[in-house]
């Protein structure tokens, strides 16, 4: 059985391995971060030797004079993709560069690391990586990215601004799936709903079927709003959750959500 990955996909896949470890890592020991770190400078070398093959296919993957075949490794991919208006900035080379040398510390010698110097580089790796991504190649890297494993990108950030823009990155893309959902159902509504948080004030707040409340948000973790719609169990209309009662519907511990119509608050309801 033959198991066959594209340039690109090695590197996706390499990534979800690595995002795996780190994730593992925090119930599991900070002895997964090496294969994490392992696993992430794979994901880099191979990512821009994919965007600079796409520039220039025959200075990536070439052929010596004896006919073997050989490929560039990651500085001279990053040679490549600066000659050709497609720079790297100074900050992702030298976090690259930290994060190399500690990979070459740990296949070649002894090695010693922090956790958190590690979650830090990491971090600000991914998140400039993905803008680059975005930018030059009009690639949205997250949505590559295993679903289970998209919040571990979030919580690698450390930065405010790097954790916000993976934040509202992963909010686009489940708003951007949930338009085309709908389009492909003929327009029709579906259940999906964004508000702002009000415990960080982004608009980060969205529906989670993981959350014990149905919404969560991104960017702090908070899952409650005022703002966030459920559906009246009476008439099965969405009201936000401040305008709904929440009680004991048959004294017997069957706690339902009904709205102010179904209960016949004097400020809904008309008289005949």
């Amino acid at each position: 059985m033959k198991h066959k990955l594209s340039l690109f996909e090695n590197a996706i896949d390499s990534l979800n391995e690595s995002l795996s470890l780190f994730e593992s890592a925090q119930t599991k020991g900070v002895d997964r971060y090496k294969f994490a770190i392992l696993n992430l400078c794979h994901f880099a070398e191979l990512l821009f030797k994919y965007f600079a093959y796409l520039i220039e296919p025959d200075k990536v993957l070439f052929k010596t004079k004896h006919g073997e075949k050989k490929s560039i490794g990651l500085w001279k991919a990053l040679e490549i993709l600066d000659s050709n208006k497609a720079p790297i900035e100074k900050n992702l080379k030298d976090d690259l560069e930290w994060i190399k040398n500690l990979r070459n510390d740990i296949e070649h010698y002894e090695f010693t690391y922090s956790a958190s110097e590690v979650e830090l580089f990491s971090g600000r790796i991914l998140n400039a990586v993905m803008k680059y991504s975005n930018e030059y190649s009009d690639i949205e890297l997250l949505w590559n990215i295993n679903e289970n494993l998209k919040t571990i990108v979030l919580n690698l950030c450390k930065n405010y601004n790097d954790k916000l823009d993976i934040a509202l990155a992963i909010v686009k893309e489940k708003e951007d799936l949930d338009y085309a959902d709908c389009l492909s159902n003929g327009g029709m509504e579906t259940y999906w709903y964004k508000y702002t948080c009000p415990q960080c004030d982004q608009p980060t707040f969205i529906s989670d079927s993981d959350s014990e409340t149905g919404y969560k948000c991104i960017f702090c973790g908070n899952t409650d709003s005022d703002e966030m719609e459920y559906t009246c169990d009476s008439c099965s209309n969405l009201w936000p959750k401040s305008e709904l009662s929440y009680f004991d519907y048959t004294g017997e511990g069957d706690y339902r959500y009904m709205c102010p119509v179904c209960l016949h608050h004097p400020d809904y309801v008309k008289d005949s």
